[in-house]
């Protein structure tokens, strides 16, 4: 008999052969030498573990309860140290426009962020963010001027803040005063223009929004709010043809407890506002910062991939187990 070469198996006398039978399931066993002892080469002992479904099973389901388990963990950290509150730089990077005109504005310069007004859904950008833009999100800083807004009869007919202000740049949504109380009062403006205090130059705001002074009231605030002419307004101008000017509270306490009676202290949105789909959003619906990714579909996906590496790696990790028990 041909001397064979010399490998592992040499020191056992035997010849190293493959075996796959029906099952289509290899496996490797050991042919000893014709010997007197053993004559004839026959199969004596299974030297290496079967090579089969089970294995590769048993593997991938190890890698895939560990790849399952890193999967979930790495993503609930990095939600939580991805998600930063919005600043307006971050807006800028979509709305440059927008950004511009409120760095411009009383509320840049006040430094009131976006969010301050708009409330961030967990998805957007793919989903608009809803905005309040009843008068009630505008009170919580000009308290003062919703104050008297309440009681006015702009507050009873529902004429919220936005009607009037733009709310990027806090100006007037007209180039001037007058051609905005026109929009409403077209009549009452047309027969204004045409007496002795428009040729001296007066506007509506000079007698219906008297200037106050006060150190809690910025921009528009310091305008009261109420649109009612008093004595007060008339004095601006006429203080020396009456006799003891009032100085009467623009907020008229009857008109105040009125108001009250009413649930007319911070009126609802318009129809009109209701209809575009900007009102007040539910409560449920306000977040002050996304809700975190869910672990569970990063675990899935984490054992899928191990499983998969485990089966592919079976008979490499078997060889390498085998070598080590040598």
């Amino acid at each position: 008999m041909p001397s064979l070469p010399a490998d592992k198996f040499s020191m056992l006398g035997g010849v190293p052969g493959q075996w796959k039978p029906q099952s289509k399931m290899p496996g490797m066993f050991l042919h000893e030498r014709n010997t007197p002892s053993h004559r004839g080469q026959r199969t004596s002992q299974e030297i290496t573990m079967k090579d089969n479904i089970l294995q590769k099973l048993f593997f991938g389901m190890c890698f895939g309860l560990i790849f399952g388990a890193l999967g979930g963990v790495i993503s609930v950290r990095a939600g939580e140290e991805m998600w930063q509150e919005p600043t307006p730089e971050d807006c800028q990077t979509c709305h440059p426009i927008v950004h511009e005109y409120w760095a411009k504005g009383a509320h840049g310069v006040a430094d009131v962020a976006c969010a301050t007004c708009h409330y961030p859904p967990t998805d957007h950008p793919d989903e608009i963010m809803p905005t309040d833009v009843s008068s009630r999100l505008c009170g919580q800083c000009h308290i003062d001027t919703t104050k008297e807004w309440s009681t006015s009869i702009h507050g009873q007919e529902d004429m919220t803040c936005v009607r009037c202000h733009n709310t990027h740049t806090t100006h007037l949504k007209t180039a001037d005063v007058q051609s905005l109380c026109q929009n409403c009062h077209s009549e009452r403006v047309h027969f204004f223009s045409l007496s002795l205090h428009a040729s001296e130059g007066l506007l509506c705001t000079d007698c219906h929004m008297q200037m106050v002074e006060s150190e809690t009231r910025e921009g528009p605030g310091h305008r009261v709010h109420t649109y009612v002419v008093d004595l007060q307004s008339c004095t601006t101008c006429h203080g020396e043809e009456l006799h003891n000017p009032s100085q009467t509270d623009p907020c008229d306490p009857e008109e105040l407890a009125k108001a009250e009676e009413q649930g007319l202290d911070y009126p609802c949105e318009t129809a009109e506002i209701i209809r575009t789909g900007l009102g007040m959003p539910d409560e449920e619906a306000l977040t002050s910062e996304p809700e975190g990714v869910s672990p569970v579909g990063f675990a899935i996906v984490g054992t899928l991939i191990g499983m998969a590496a485990g089966m592919i790696l079976a008979p490499w990790l078997e060889k390498w187990y085998r070598q080590l028990r040598q």
